[in-house]
């Protein structure tokens, strides 16, 4: 660990006083929650939870609580029983900055090890996006992730995965045939239906994400989709007692809504296509 790592640290307690708390299972949390989404402190926690992975998901909850005001905001929490647990990131379809700070929310979370799965809405099944992130240079992929953040055609789990190759699942968690069949009533101007078809979708949302933290035998997942389905997430989850942080990204300018207006009817284009009108320009940005 370099020297302005440890600058950081609490003068209190140095880093190798956390790394023997940890490795005897004695609180070390309470320490390093506070400081959980800052950069000086990211090989610390990386190391620490390597030392005592059965605490990381205690480091989450504990860290939620103190998540940057300029990326965003806890909504809603419930502490249950179990080592099962949720974040609940919300997803903002219009404006890409939030987006981008979810991105930031989401690099934190998973630079740690602490979670490997991202439950996604709008996709089924695994989704791939190394056509891009398999870009040797990351300042290209930023440049071109960007781009496509700001049309809305990438998701804040997409653009994080391929501008720093964070190692995590990211898994659609729709019925595939069900989504088309809404999309096709949202393009027909079949808004009653599709709302009446889509009432029992985010309970689909949950049981997809369960059924897969099961199979890769991970304890704790982020689900990302809009507001409206964290409701109905967040009252089931209560009622089955798991714990779950609901976090909304900080919404910055103005919502796109012609370009959502696009890509609602059915013209989003998958991640490996994008790179091909891709012509290399774009506005730089510290991520």
């Amino acid at each position: 660990m370099d020297s302005n790592t440890k600058g950081n640290l609490s003068p209190e307690i140095d880093a190798e006083a956390l790394f023997v708390m940890a490795a005897k299972g004695e609180k070390w949390i309470s320490i390093t929650a506070p400081h959980f989404w800052q950069k000086e402190w990211l090989g610390v926690i990386k190391r620490l939870v390597s030392l005592a992975p059965h605490d990381s998901s205690r480091l989450l909850r504990e860290s939620i609580k103190h998540i940057p005001k300029e990326w965003g905001q806890l909504i809603r929490e419930h502490v249950g029983g179990g080592e099962r647990l949720f974040i609940l990131l919300q997803d903002n379809y219009f404006n890409w900055r939030a987006r981008l700070n979810q991105s930031h929310i989401l690099k934190a979370l998973t630079y740690t090890g602490c979670v490997k799965l991202v439950c996604s809405s709008g996709a089924s099944g695994e989704v791939d996006t190394s056509p891009v992130s398999s870009f040797h240079t990351r300042e290209v992929r930023l440049r071109t992730a960007l781009m496509f953040l700001k049309s809305l055609e990438l998701t804040a789990e997409e653009f994080c995965q391929i501008v720093d190759n964070t190692d995590f699942v990211i898994w659609g968690i729709e019925d595939a045939q069900l989504y088309k069949k809404q999309l096709g009533l949202v393009a027909d101007e079949r808004k009653t239906e599709m709302l009446k078809m889509h009432k029992d979708v985010p309970s689909l949302y949950l049981s997809n994400a369960l059924k897969k933290m099961e199979e890769m035998n991970v304890p704790a997942a982020v689900l990302t989709t809009c507001a409206q389905d964290l409701v109905s997430v967040s009252s089931n989850l209560k009622e089955m007692n798991i714990s779950h942080f609901w976090i909304r990204g900080k919404a910055e300018g103005d919502d796109n809504l012609e370009e959502y207006s696009k890509l609602i009817i059915g013209k989003r284009r998958p991640v490996n296509d994008l790179i091909a009108e891709s012509n290399g320009s774009a506005e730089q940005l510290e991520f």
